[in-house]
């Protein structure tokens, strides 16, 4: 389980989020969604450590966060910031072998590479393997980074958790959908999944829990079809949409977006 406590964080005396209380759960996927500003990707700096907490208490799988090391973490959870600048003309090979470097300390073994180039082959990267990552398109890239984390992911622990900002925004339409659907997989293997999400119709499809924020506090939260409501959507994103049950798996289905 993943514990966040009544936390608060500011920074020069301006509330950035206020009172923010959820759980995560193991084999779930929980969709963090809400305005520009409203908070979403300090939750998700205070969730990886990135950020200590100012205020409040985050739990990972029963231990404060405040006591998981470095070296501890990167081998129980694994972060795909919104943006990733890399400086160095690495291939993209080398760019998801940064996900080994928890188990191996930098020396790359067979198995290593093995997961590596499984893992470019899941987000349909495998030809670019020998390729300079700088010469992708922002797309390519957030593919290659999202190959990086789920080569991370790749060990014996029992509980792990995959943390994610806005995974899919540069993606065209198909890799939306099969990004999401390798995230949905994860969940076969016990992995507690936490992603920041613009599209209510991607989230009300893939989540089994959503979260909304708006001006740093939580507005609501619990299962697509219970969250999703007009006074909902209309209260925190102050817009309109046509909202449908699906009977064939009590989904949600979200369309006809238009300004209040």
């Amino acid at each position: 389980m993943f514990d966040v406590k009544n936390l608060h964080y500011s920074i020069k005396g301006q509330n950035i989020l206020e009172a923010v209380n959820f759980s995560l759960k193991p084999g779930k996927i929980t969709a963090l969604l809400g305005p520009n500003g409203a908070g979403k990707s300090t939750i998700l700096r205070l969730l990886s450590k990135e950020l200590e907490a100012q205020t409040g208490e985050i739990c990972m799988n029963g231990k404060n966060l405040e006591n998981w090391s470095l070296s501890e973490l990167s081998c129980t959870r694994a972060v795909m910031p919104q943006k990733t600048e890399l400086h160095f003309d690495f291939s993209v090979l080398d760019v998801v072998l940064m996900g080994r470097t928890p188990y191996n300390r930098g020396f790359e073994t067979e198995f290593d590479c093995n997961v590596a180039m499984a893992c470019l082959k899941e987000v349909e990267s495998l030809d670019y393997a020998g390729r300079s990552f700088l010469s992708l398109s922002s797309g390519e890239q957030q593919r290659v980074m999202f190959a990086r984390v789920l080569a991370q992911l790749e060990n014996d622990a029992n509980q792990n958790w995959l943390l994610l900002d806005e995974p899919i925004s540069n993606l065209d339409p198909e890799h939306q959908l099969k990004t999401l659907e390798t995230i949905q997989k994860l969940k076969n293997r016990n992995v507690g999944s936490f992603v920041i999400l613009h599209d209510l119709s991607m989230a009300a499809a893939y989540a089994d829990e959503v979260i909304l924020l708006k001006e740093g506090k939580i507005a609501a939260v619990g299962a697509p079809e219970v969250v999703f409501c007009q006074e909902n959507i209309q209260k925190v994103f102050n817009i309109f949409v046509d909202i449908n049950t699906v009977t064939s798996n009590n989904k949600v289905s979200i369309s006809n977006p238009r300004v209040s």
